[in-house]
């Protein structure tokens, strides 16, 4: 049996908080595996551009603190958006295949459970837009992600 502890969702804050893309993952799963499952703790000072996976569906379930998933579409208009929280009515989403989509922690420590169809293949897990900013450009991310938070939060 694998157990989701406080103290395990604690390490995992811990390290996200110590890592420079303020994120880090604690996976239950071996890559080849073919339902793979993860702890993701996110800080809002993350960027996690938008991406999509082409025959894989994704579910993120809000362990502890508070996310803001947004659906777009190829031109990267949002489409569609949701916050999840343990706190709140919505606990979580599923994204289907060919989505674009992106999650954007919204509280400090904020940790989801999420889940996606494998094996992971690395060159194959995501594909990334033309639209937004790769990862690698944090500055022009993070005003990426303040303007959808604008957008749909206001």
């Amino acid at each position: 049996m694998i157990n989701i502890s406080e103290q395990l969702i604690f390490e995992v804050i811990e390290k996200s908080k110590n890592c420079e893309r303020k994120r880090a993952m604690h996976c239950f799963h071996n890559p080849e595996d073919k339902v793979q499952r993860m702890l993701n703790a996110i800080q809002p000072k993350s960027y996690l551009p938008p991406h999509k996976h082409e025959n894989k569906v994704e579910v993120f379930l809000a362990l502890k603190g508070k996310f803001l998933v947004v659906e777009y579409d190829d031109e990267g208009k949002i489409t569609d958006s949701i916050m999840i929280s343990p706190n709140e009515d919505q606990k979580g989403s599923e994204i289907p295949a060919k989505t674009w989509h992106n999650i954007i922690a919204l509280e400090e420590d904020s940790v989801a459970y999420e889940i996606i169809e494998g094996p992971y293949i690395t060159e194959t897990h995501k594909v990334f837009p033309e639209w937004a900013p790769e990862e690698a450009d944090y500055e022009k991310g993070m005003e990426f992600i303040e303007k959808v938070k604008k957008h749909v939060l206001n």
